[in-house]
C-alpha cells in the first residue's frame, strides 16, 4: 500500500518496517513476502532494530500501520495467531504475529488488509492477537490501554 501511495499521492512518505528499515527506496518489482530482502530495502536511510521501531510507534512518530489478519471481530480486535480455540492443538497456526499488537496499539491509525470472506469477520475471535476496541467504545481507556484502538479502515480485494 505504501509503495502505491508513494507513486501516486505521497512521494515524501517515509515507510518503515518493523524489522528496522527506515525510508527504503523500493526497487520494482517488489518481492512479496520477503520484506527484509535487500532489494526491498535499497538505500534505506537507516537500519535499526524492532525495539527501536516499536519505541518510535509508542512515542507517536508512526502515523499509519498496516496489518494482515485471519479474523476481525465487530470491535476491531484482530486474530493473526491461530484458527481454532484450542491453543495446544489449533486447526491452523500462523508463523507469528510479529509486531501486530504494537502496531495496532501504538500507530495513530491502523489499516487492516484481509480477504473479504465471511469466516474472517467473526462475532468472537479464536485468539486475540491485537486489541481493537475490546468490547466497546470506552473499553480501551477503562483497561488503561494506549491510543489506537481498532482498524481505521479494512481493505479487502
Amino acid at each position: 500500500m505504501i509503495i502505491l501511495a508513494q507513486k501516486l499521492y505521497a512521494p515524501n512518505a517515509c515507510q518503515v518496517y518493523e524489522f528496522g528499515a527506515i525510508g527504503p527506496q523500493i526497487v520494482i518489482p517488489f518481492r512479496r513476502g520477503m520484506f527484509s530482502d535487500s532489494r526491498n530495502n535499497y538505500r534505506s536511510v537507516a537500519w535499526t532494530y524492532m525495539n527501536t521501531m516499536f519505541a518510535h510507534a509508542c512515542l507517536g512518530y508512526i502515523d499509519y500501520g498496516f496489518l494482515g489478519a485471519a479474523q476481525v471481530d465487530p470491535y476491531g480486535n484482530i486474530n493473526s495467531t491461530q484458527i481454532g480455540f484450542d491453543h495446544s492443538r489449533p486447526k491452523i497456526r500462523f508463523p507469528g504475529s510479529g509486531g501486530a499488537n504494537d502496531v495496532a496499539s501504538y500507530c495513530w491509525k491502523t489499516f487492516l488488509i484481509m480477504k473479504h470472506e465471511k469466516e474472517r469477520f467473526v462475532k468472537k475471535l479464536d485468539f486475540l492477537t491485537s486489541p481493537g476496541y475490546l468490547d466497546g467504545p470506552d473499553a480501551r481507556e477503562k483497561a488503561g490501554l494506549p491510543r489506537g484502538g481498532g482498524p481505521y479502515r479494512v481493505i479487502t480485494p
